[in-house]
C-alpha cells in the first residue's frame, strides 16, 4: 500500500496542501515566490505533487520540478534557504495532519530529494 493510501489519500493531500499553503503564504521568506501563481494553480500543483511523492510515482517529477524553479532560481534567487524553509513547512504540515514520525519523515526525505531538481543544479 501506497504511502498515498495510508495517510487517507486525496482527502489528506487536499488537508496538507491547504496547511501547506497557508505556512508558505504567511512566511515573509517565501511569499514573494507566489506572487505570479493563483491559488487555483498552487493548489493544483502541489496535489499533484504530494500525490506523485505519495504514490512513489516520480518518473518526471525531476524534470518538472527543474523547470517550473527554474526562472525562480535565476530572476528571483530561490536558494537552498528557501528550500529548507519550504521542507520545514512541509513537515510541520504533516504533522499537524496527526500524521505518524515515520510517515512524515519518508515523504519529506522523498520531496528533499528532489532539492537539486528544484534549485536547478
Amino acid at each position: 500500500m501506497s504511502l498515498y493510501e495510508q495517510i487517507g489519500g486525496k482527502a489528506a493531500v487536499d488537508q496538507a496542501v491547504v496547511l501547506f499553503h497557508a505556512k508558505m503564504m504567511a512566511d515573509p521568506l517565501l511569499n514573494r515566490f507566489f506572487d505570479h501563481i493563483s491559488q487555483d494553480d498552487y493548489y493544483r500543483k502541489q496535489s499533484w505533487f504530494l500525490t506523485t511523492v505519495l504514490k512513489g510515482e516520480s518518473i518526471g517529477a525531476e524534470s518538472y520540478m527543474r523547470m517550473s524553479h527554474k526562472t525562480l532560481v535565476r530572476k528571483h534567487g530561490l536558494n537552498e534557504t528557501h528550500f529548507d524553509a519550504v521542507a520545514s513547512h512541509l513537515q510541520s504540515s504533516l504533522e499537524d495532519l496527526g500524521l505518524e514520525a515515520e510517515k512524515v519523515a519518508e515523504i519529506v526525505a522523498a520531496a528533499a530529494s528532489l532539492k537539486d531538481a528544484v534549485l536547478n543544479r
